[in-house]
């Protein structure tokens, strides 16, 4: 179950407000006509525990990563990635560790100085929650019986102003009338949701420049070859995202849904690659 949350947003002269809450409700029903049903409800904070012994939770040095390239609006000597745990799914409290790479294309130690330089890298883990008023459909409302005698005189009332207003016999009336479909059988239309949406900014990491290149580990039984030297990326940034116990997981159920997201951005001079990771926070 999600913990307890409140949120609000503001519009102009409209104030929204949506939480998740729990309250223990207690009814004592009376056994005779005289006494009155008493109803108390007491309203409670949930913050349930983490368990230390989750999976996810003691993953703190993953094995395997996953790269995944950011986007530019023009093609560029150059390419950008970030590189996230295979798993992008993280306990809270923890940290969401993270790589950022480039790499000239063709290769260009005068381009790449200039990017390890100048560039701007930005992370920022951003919350996005959406709310959905569940509204109950016409549809399912009772509906009055109609009679059989007065839908007789309804369809009658049709027919005869037909009759009058087209000039035609009352034959090829008739067969009209019949094609044309009851309006007590229609569906009702159905009612438009309330949607409540809230994006916030949890964190955010800036740096200037590539501060360090790649290297390939050497395990002592053999060299790297040339081929693998000249497949390292050009520049390198290393950091990571603080998640904080308080902050609200990842929930996904009716009516409310909470996702959370990597906005990734390289920006050299005026040109900008991005890349919107979605993660997952138990």
């Amino acid at each position: 179950m999600p913990p307890s949350f409140t949120s609000s947003q503001v519009s102009g002269s409209m104030s929204n407000v949506f939480d998740v809450s729990y309250r223990i409700k207690v009814v004592w029903e009376a056994t005779n006509a005289i006494d009155v049903p008493f109803v108390l409800k007491v309203p409670i904070l949930f913050y349930p525990d983490h368990d230390p012994r989750s999976v996810v939770a003691s993953s703190e040095n993953p094995q395997s990563w996953l790269e995944m390239p950011l986007n530019s609006d023009r093609p560029m000597p150059f390419r950008c990635a970030v590189t996230l745990p295979t798993l992008v799914t993280f306990p809270r409290p923890s940290s969401i560790p993270y790589f950022v790479v480039f790499t000239t294309v063709p290769r260009s130690p005068a381009l790449a100085r200039e990017v390890a330089a100048d560039a701007t890298i930005t992370v920022s883990l951003v919350r996005q929650v959406n709310v959905t008023e569940q509204v109950e459909s016409l549809s399912t409302l009772p509906t009055i019986p109609m009679s059989a005698s007065l839908k007789s005189d309804i369809l009658r009332n049709k027919l005869l102003k037909r009759i009058g207003r087209d000039g035609q016999s009352p034959v090829r009336a008739m067969k009209i009338l019949e094609k044309t479909p009851d309006l007590q059988d229609k569906p009702l239309p159905p009612l438009p949701n309330r949607t409540f949406t809230e994006t916030t900014l949890l964190q955010n990491s800036m740096n200037i420049g590539f501060p360090k290149r790649p290297r390939l580990r050497f395990d002592g039984r053999s060299h790297p070859s040339l081929e693998d030297y000249a497949a390292l990326p050009d520049g390198l940034y290393k950091n990571k995202i603080l998640v904080s116990e308080d902050v609200l997981p990842s929930i996904d159920c009716a009516g409310l849904n909470v996702k959370f997201y990597l906005d990734v951005s390289v920006l050299v001079g005026l040109d900008d690659f991005r890349a919107r990771i979605p993660v997952c926070l138990m």
